[in-house]
């Protein structure tokens, strides 16, 4: 019992220094960040399986270092209806909108999900124009409703300003559908990998690159390949701080 307890007390002082370091890289790259507030709101759509713990951690630390105003979640339900946990109307500079799927690992129907919220914050709350992230396959989500909802009926939907595509890759039918993709989007397109291994255990490098060959042809496309250790990992991306960092940047200065 006592050398359980030994083992508890050596993994919990592990884990709370661990803490204390990530608290300290947050706070290196975020707190100096000179950001420009305005009234567009960032949708963050997250992959399969996705819920709160992708984006939420981000948003808070967003929050913490007055980077964005507010954080709203919203709830796609099965039925298709938008569940919110606050109003959508008169929105804060810098608005953060953590988008939920209840079906979550289909993103040929979340993308038609995602096209209705769209809609709604048009045609219901005003919101004219808004930037997207999205995580592994969340950026399929998003990508489809880009290319085959908000590309055939733009004045329908909010104009879409940047888009950050992060850590996927894309089928053959997805690739078909790049002559769709708006031209005036800024993209950034954040690739991982770790320990040299040319993949970030799960996307290999080669062929989250070939984005580039899909849009890249645009002035407004940028690429950076991140470099590194565990902190790398395809399911840790979205809580590295350097990636924090980079997001922020490319959103908002």
């Amino acid at each position: 019992m006592k050398k359980l307890k030994n083992i508890l007390l050596i993994l919990f002082c592990f884990l709370t220094m661990l803490a204390l370091y990530w608290e300290i890289i947050d706070y290196h790259n975020l707190h100096k960040i000179n950001v420009e507030k305005r009234n567009i709101p960032t949708l963050l759509v997250s992959g399969d399986y996705g819920n709160w713990l992708t984006f939420g951690p981000l948003s808070r630390r967003y929050l913490r270092y007055h980077l964005s105003n507010e954080v709203v979640v919203v709830h796609l339900t099965k039925g298709n209806h938008i569940k919110t946990n606050k109003p959508l109307n008169n929105l804060k500079k810098n608005t953060l909108i953590l988008v939920i799927f209840s079906l979550n690992k289909h993103y040929q129907k979340e993308s038609k999900q995602l096209s209705g919220l769209m809609r709604e914050l048009l045609s219901k709350y005003g919101i004219n124009e808004v930037n997207l992230v999205g995580h592994s396959a969340g950026c399929n989500v998003i990508y489809r409703y880009l290319t085959r909802f908000y590309k055939n009926q733009p004045k329908k939907y909010p104009k879409t300003l940047k888009y950050i595509n992060m850590a996927t890759d894309y089928n053959n039918y997805e690739r078909k559908l790049a002559t769709n993709f708006p031209e005036h989007i800024k993209v950034l397109n954040i690739i991982s990998e770790m320990f040299n291994w040319h993949t970030d255990g799960v996307i290999k490098v080669i062929n989250a690159e070939k984005f580039k060959n899909m849009v890249g042809k645009h002035d407004s496309y940028s690429q950076i390949v991140l470099h590194g250790g565990i902190n790398n990992l395809h399911y840790l991306l979205h809580q590295n701080p350097y990636v924090d960092r980079i997001i922020a940047k490319f959103l908002w200065q």
